[in-house]
């Protein structure tokens, strides 16, 4: 055999001969038709019109209610939840005012900002758009003429903005879920200002503002449909033209492998358009035999500013193995194996639009393939693409075909649809498929790099060759059976190290090898998991939890791969002037900085430590009042008292959501707003396998978790309630647990959040033994931080628990600064740590939780710190030994809050210990037929089968103690002081 003269190609004395590189025939000459647009035809953009060109407008409206006013907005799809509008729109509408006669003045505002940030460059908010009109003020009318009761507004959408003197397109909505590099965000919304004269005994002016997003998508449309894709065959008569990348990476066997990945040449695609695509790997049949399948092709946005990068995945892809087809050369001998593939990428239902560039930021689209070479490593090759919104109309792409017709006489194209084919163009040039020959001429072999992939947009994104060929596809050689395989995932993995592993990596750490295979696993779970929700909305919900879920699991991965534990010698007590006492807070000022105030309960907890199923707060705790029914009674108090408005905000999870609607249904006609929302819902993980124990979404509540109260940022963004509360005028919130009755508003912690600037603060008391495996602040390499006993190094346990070293201990009693915590959220992004929860399920499974607490964001906001409170401001109810000191004459009731009866001859509360026997509720109501006097107690221990009479009294320390199989019963009227009872009756004097 003489060996080609193409480095490229050659024929070798071995069983098998090399492919060439590549796989199109060279007969016939070129037609000069291209499927690209030309550049001034790349999108054919459209607007609504009156002059029946365009597609007819809707003529629905949207609506939003608030307590003052109602906005309606017209030409809108029924039902929408959130307005849309397109290129050069007009934003119209009314608003509807509720008592009109006290309003002062009207204001309306349509804004647009894009945020750029990373933590190369910091933040950048850039406004695109800034309109302002008032539709009424007083002061510019009669002193007798009243506020219209309906206002109408009206503002054009412009069609680009100014920025360092340059015109840019106005960028449409963009709010990726995850840029880890980069935070990219294109926002419009629509502001209403309200002035009103309250009057209540004085006069004074409210002002509150209300707002809502709206969505601003600019149709666009590919220049050309995309043809209907038909099953590949031998050739791939449609499209007409492709694009071939050729890599070539080292496998596990002893030959390289080659990867041909072909996709259309068509550059432009609308976002509904299902692309084609098909995979060719050749290698020596050992090779191959190892080879892992192609594990993803789906469409990528690659975001770029200043440096820093952030990938998104847009879409899911469909991977089948095309069967084998046997073939020989001249020589009889069999062609080098091959595998191949063929398939389809497609856009997500809620990717809306495609790429964009704006200033320094540019965002651009991919059809990424992801080819995996074992188990430890992988090849990514890029295609450039650009997405338009696709053509809903019918009537729009009957314009656009016709559009197409006229330009192809002009140019000497003509149009040959085939049946079943609409919108397929053929060129007059093409010829006839001739048989491909055993062996192309080496000049034609020759690699070409005419369009490399842009490196500086899509960094480790490898391509060794990219062609476009503008001649029709010839066979691909087949001569080994493709693993079968489908892939269909709508998640978007974070761009981390096991989603970025680019070819040539020959050795790599077991467990980073390991977090990436995990990783790939619990997508794939999930991806399942939400497709088995068949309603849209509830899909698209849950598709967020388990996209949050994810992120979670990948940085719990990470960080076990890394195995990094807190430095115990780094740990230090908090400075002075990071945990201000009580005593030191300034008096209120002004009782009208409550209007500034939501309290928010986190009620998510069952109680099943005390035998509950139902919510917890619907325990009756004092003078047959519950939890909830206390927090209201304070709340609406503190309202009518002071004269404010302050909200009452319910965090619920999914096993509290029910009972907790029901139950608020009886505060209907309290002067009281209450809001609920609903905590994420996270999948148990079996701890062996780190798979999620859930198959489907409606299986049974076990295999689910609510995943802690730091869950609560997550849950007040994506419920929109953080924005509805910065839209009244609330600048802070206080956070606590339902069950902690000492946990009110106090308006001198407001005060001194208020002078001192503070984002955030967090309540601490006093240790006591009692609170040892309480969290506590730290002061670690300089920044304040919370420490969970669940994240301290088992060697170290014991000095976390002690009294000595850590004095203090997190009451869970939050002030969150609301517009400090949107920044965070949106702008610099917020990572709380992982606390690791093992469980046992019922069957015996070991699995774990992925949890966080709310005190952990410390670390993120601007001068937090802590107050030392009284201990009267921790009053929680985790056991039934708690709940009896409760229920006891040692307080009483004061518009709900709880007071220590004055008859108390001492500041602390007695110590209760309860034993098992009186761990239930239910036990716990059975073997106390009324709740003993215990104002003159000290210490309470009782253990074993114990009842209690009526009007018993216990004073100074008392431990009662029932031997197995003994039972002590408490006679009515007793009075027990300073006595220990064992089994008989037998007392002993202290």
């Amino acid at each position: 055999m003489q060996e080609s003269q193409s480095s490229t190609f050659m024929i070798e004395t071995a069983e098998y001969d090399r492919p060439p590189s590549s796989l199109f025939s060279n007969t016939g000459s070129a037609p000069s038709y291209s499927s690209l647009p030309r550049p001034e035809e790349e999108t054919v953009q459209y607007t609504r019109r009156s002059n029946g060109l365009n597609p007819p407008p809707t003529d629905g409206i949207y609506t939003k209610n608030w307590e003052s006013l109602t906005l309606i907005l017209h030409d809108q799809v029924p039902g929408v939840e959130r307005p849309v509008y397109g290129r050069h729109n007009l934003v119209a509408g009314e608003l509807e005012l509720k008592r009109p006669e006290n309003v002062l003045a009207v204001v309306i505002k349509l804004e647009g900002k894009v945020t750029v940030a990373s933590s190369g460059i910091g933040a950048e908010v850039v406004p695109t758009v800034l309109e302002e009109k008032t539709l009424w003020d007083k002061s510019a009318t009669t002193s007798t003429e009243k506020c219209p009761g309906i206002l109408g507004f009206s503002f054009r959408l412009p069609w680009c903005f100014s920025q360092d003197g340059r015109p840019w397109t106005l960028p449409p909505s963009f709010e990726p879920e995850f840029m880890h590099t980069m935070f990219v965000r294109s926002t419009y919304s629509l502001t209403i200002v309200l002035t009103r004269m309250v009057k209540y005994l004085v006069s004074w002016e409210n002002v509150k503002t209300y707002g809502i997003r709206i969505d601003y998508i600019p149709r666009s449309r590919a220049s050309q449909a995309l043809p209907q894709f038909n099953s590949i065959w031998s050739i791939k008569s449609s499209p007409n033209e492709w694009t071939q990348h050729v890599s070539t990476v080292e496998g596990p066997g002893q030959r390289p492998i080659e990867c041909h990945f072909l996709v259309p040449a068509k550059y432009s695609h609308a976002l509904s358009d299902s692309i084609p695509f098909h995979i060719q790997l050749s290698s020596s049949l050992d090779t191959l035999k190892e080879l892992v399948s192609p594990s993803d092709v789906r469409p990528r946005q690659v975001g770029k500013t200043k440096g820093p990068r952030g990938t998104l995945n847009i879409g899911s892809g469909t991977i089948r193995a095309v069967p084998p087809a046997d073939f020989e050369g001249e020589t009889g001998r069999r062609r080098y194996p091959c595998l191949d593939w063929e398939g389809e990428v497609k856009c997500l239902e809620k990717i809306k639009t495609g790429g964009f560039d704006i200033g320094s930021l540019h965002v651009r689209d991919f059809v990424v393939l992801v080819l995996s070479i074992d188990q430890t490593s992988a090849l990514q090759i890029a295609h450039p693409v650009k997405f338009a919104t696709s053509g809903e109309y019918q009537e729009g792409r009957r314009r656009c075909s016709d559009r197409n017709a006229e330009e192809g006489q002009k140019t000497g194209y003509k149009s040959q649809r085939r049946k079943g084919h609409p919108g397929e163009w053929m060129p007059l040039a093409q010829r006839r498929i001739k048989p491909l020959l055993a062996a192309p001429p080496a000049r034609f072999c020759e690699p070409i790099s005419e369009e490399p992939l842009p490196t500086e947009v899509a960094p480790g994104l490898r391509t060794e060759h990219l062609k476009r060929h503008h001649r029709p596809r010839a066979p691909l050689f087949r001569n080994l059976s493709a693993p079968q395989l489908t892939m269909s995932s709508s998640l978007m993995p974070r761009s981390d190290s096991y989603n970025a592993r680019v070819r040539g990596a020959s050795h790599i750490d077991f467990k980073t090898a390991t977090t990436g295979v995990a990783a790939k696993a619990m997508r794939n779970e999930l991806s399942g998991i939400v497709s088995t929700i068949s309603d849209p909305p509830s899909r698209k919900a849950f598709d967020t939890e388990m996209q949050s879920f994810f992120y979670l699991f990948t940085r719990y991965l990470a960080e076990r791969a890394k195995a990094v534990d807190l430095d115990w010698d780094c740990i230090k007590s908090p400075a002075d002037d990071k945990i201000v006492p009580y005593a030191q807070l300034p008096k209120p000022k002004d009782v009208s900085n409550l209007n500034k105030l939501a309290v928010l309960k986190v009620n998510g907890g069952l109680g099943t430590s005390m035998g509950m199923t139902g919510a917890k707060s619907a325990l009756e705790v004092k003078d047959d009042m519950t939890f909830l029914d206390l927090t209201v009674r304070q709340i609406e108090h503190l309202n009518t008292s002071s004269r404010v408005d302050v909200p009452l905000i319910l965090m619920t999870s999914f096993n509290t959501h029910e009972d907790t609607l029901r139950i608020i249904k009886k505060y209907a006609n309290q002067q009281l707003r209450i809001t609920t929302f609903n905590q994420s819902r996270y999948p148990r993980i079996y701890k062996e396998s780190l798979l999620p124990c859930p198959q489907r979404a409606d299986d049974d509540k076990k295999h689910w978790y609510p995943p802690g109260h730091g869950d609560l940022y997550n849950a007040l963004l994506h419920s929109g309630v953080l924005d509805q509360l910065l839209s009244e005028g609330k600048e802070y919130l206080f956070v606590s647990n339902s069950d902690n009755l000492g946990a009110v508003v106090d308006e001198s912690i407001l005060q001194h959040m208020i002078d001192t600037q503070a984002e955030f603060i967090m309540e601490v008391t006093d240790k006591t033994k009692a609170d040892i495996k309480g969290g506590t602040l730290i002061d670690y390499e300089g920044s304040i931080r919370l420490l969970e006993i669940a994240q301290v190094p088992s060697e170290h346990v014991e000095d976390f628990k002690s009294v000595r070293k850590f004095k203090i201990f997190n009451t869970n009693n939050l002030w969150i600064n609301l517009k400090a915590l949107k920044r965070i959220m949106e702008v610099e992004g917020m990572e709380l740590d992982i606390i690791i929860n093992p469980k046992t399920t019922d069957d015996g499974h070991a699995v774990i939780q992925l949890e966080t607490a709310a005190g952990a964001a410390i670390k993120h906001f601007k001068n937090a710190h802590g107050i030392n409170v009284p201990r009267k401001r921790f009053l929680p109810v985790k056991s039934c030994s708690d709940l009896l000191l409760i229920k006891s004459d040692i307080y009483s009731l004061s518009h709900g809050q709880l007071v220590i009866n004055e008859n108390r001859m001492f500041e602390t509360t007695p110590v209760i210990k309860l034993g098992d026997h009186f761990k239930k509720i239910q036990q716990f109501q059975r073997r106390f037929k009324k709740i003993p006097r215990i104002i003159e107690l000290d210490h309470l221990t009782v253990t074993g089968d114990v009842y209690f009479g009526r009007n018993v009294t216990l004073r100074g320390t008392v431990i009662i103690v029932a031997n197995e199989g003994q039972r002590i019963d408490i006679p009515d009227g007793c009075i027990l002081e300073n006595r220990l009872l064992s089994g008989n009756l037998s007392m002993i004097e202290l």
